[in-house]
């Protein structure tokens, strides 16, 4: 579903993507979804570090740092959780070996 998305705004957005074989099609889309994992995971530490309070000194003397959660650092995970699977399965079921 994801890949169809990247498929979709580059089949509007991008002139030359439809003269790409079936292969490189694939790969671009990789690349679209990973690309876009990537910013969103770039954000959300610049968000818990500067605008939440996830880990500020209050929180941290409660607990170790490490076991820190929220429900929207939770997400993030599952996001990228459900990135790596994908990536993954496209991995295996798409690219030749």
């Amino acid at each position: 579903m994801v890949y169809d998305l990247t498929e979709s705004f580059s089949s509007i957005h991008i002139k030359s993507y439809s003269a790409l074989t079936k292969m490189k099609k694939i790969d671009w889309n990789n690349r679209g979804i990973s690309t876009v994992h990537a910013i969103f995971i770039s954000f959300m530490p610049l968000y818990f570090v500067f605008f939440s309070d996830l880990f500020s000194d209050q929180t941290s003397l409660q607990s170790l740092m490490v076991f820190c959660s929220s429900a929207l650092s939770n997400f993030g995970l599952g996001v990228s959780v459900g990135y790596f699977v994908a990536d993954l399965g496209m991995i295996i079921w798409l690219y030749p070996f």
